[in-house]
């Protein structure tokens, strides 16, 4: 399974010596990290060396301030991190903490050939202003292709809805793949139509149950002409709203986002546009919401008959196949299928089944084809 570096205390001053509080000598920077798997339920019981670096938070800038090494060892459920940046000498210093597996500060690849093994944790920033350091937040930034880096921020508390789970990497992972290398075997021949680069066509998309916002926003972040609207509870708004702010979508591409219960009729700004793709992950995890989501993309599907729905899940309980037999009650045909396995520590036990994140790519019954036999864009 994938891992996640997360901030159990994020990152504060702690003055050595109250009497020189602005002597950039006698502070230090103090977090307390664990890592666990997505959703928290279990932690990394394995050694494995640490990158921490201070970075500058100005910006795109990621200078180093300041780096050390920290190991985590087999058995242990957190780490304290101190770091001691006595170089540093500016009279308005404000940085980051990154803390990472990899050997510098760098985003974590986003493609379905490289997901990330350790998610790397970035905080807000921070400065000596004893007010600061209050925020709920961390920072994950992913790259799914060179010189794009998304930058997307999570709860670091128990908020599941405000967590990215692994299902969204390795959807976002295998979206921006299938955009990017459009001729690679191992992608979704079924979406290559929709979301081809050469010369693409406007495509409005929705996504049920965006939580942080990271498949939708990484879509529009690499695909032109985009229109893509996230929607999720009103307790996921806050950090979907900000996220959605701080994104930077491709040319001609908008993302947008709005409160959506499934149990709710849709609204009718949803249903006067014609979407070409309906994206949903890691929503079937609680049975007792699944008639209410098949429901609502019944709904969406009767007005948008040629509409494609791509579901990405990792199985974590039996009852989750009640989605595929409801899907098929309502008349949906699942077209294509393919599993990404996740990544596993080098030294995690081989023999045990990898894990995998589950892609579907569902149509209508009835849905009519274009000329050229491809499926709808957009209305």
């Amino acid at each position: 399974m994938a891992y996640y570096i997360r901030f159990l205390k994020l990152p504060k001053i702690s003055t050595v010596d109250h009497s020189r509080a602005a002597d950039y000598s006698r502070f230090l920077v103090k977090a307390l990290i664990t890592i666990t798997s997505d959703l928290g339920e279990s932690i990394f019981d394995g050694d494995l060396p640490l990158w921490v670096s201070l970075v500058a938070a100005k910006g795109n800038d990621t200078t180093a301030l300041a780096n050390r090494d920290v190991f985590w060892k087999r058995g242990m459920r957190c780490l304290s991190i101190e770091m001691d940046p006595r170089h540093v000498s500016m009279v308005t210093w404000s940085a980051r903490m990154v803390v990472t597996a990899h050997r510098k500060a760098v985003p974590d690849a986003l493609s379905s050939e490289t997901l990330p093994v350790f998610v790397s944790a970035w905080s807000d920033s921070f400065a000596l202003d004893a007010t600061q350091g209050d925020s709920q937040w961390v920072v994950r930034r992913f790259e799914p292709t060179e010189g794009r880096v998304l930058e997307i921020r999570e709860d670091i508390g128990e908020s599941i809805a405000r967590h990215i789970w692994d299902g969204g990497i390795a959807l976002a992972a295998c979206l921006s793949s299938t955009m990017l290398q459009p001729l690679h075997r191992k992608h979704l021949e079924s979406l290559k139509p929709l979301l081809h680069l050469d010369q693409p066509e406007a495509l409005n998309v929705i996504e049920l149950g965006s939580g942080c916002g990271l498949v939708g926003i990484a879509l529009a972040s690499v695909r032109p002409k985009c229109r893509i609207l996230l929607t999720d509870l009103p307790d996921a708004m806050t950090i979907l709203e900000y996220n959605v702010v701080q994104s930077q979508p491709a040319s001609g591409s908008k993302i947008e986002h709005m409160v959506l219960d499934w149990d709710d009729r849709l609204p009718t700004s949803i249903t006067e546009k014609r979407y070409g793709l309906i994206v949903v992950s890691e929503c079937t995890y609680n049975e007792n919401s699944i008639p209410a989501l098949v429901r609502t993309l019944s709904a969406l599907a009767a007005e948008s008959p040629s509409v494609l729905v791509v579901v990405a899940t990792k199985v974590r309980h039996f009852r989750e196949a009640m989605f595929f037999d409801l899907m098929s009650d309502v008349g949906f045909i699942e077209i294509e299928q393919m599993s990404i396995p996740l990544p596993r520590p080098p030294k995690e036990n081989n023999e045990q089944t990898p894990e995998t994140v589950d892609v579907h790519v569902f149509r209508a019954a009835q849905a009519p084809d274009q000329p050229d036999g491809r499926p709808g864009i957009c209305g």
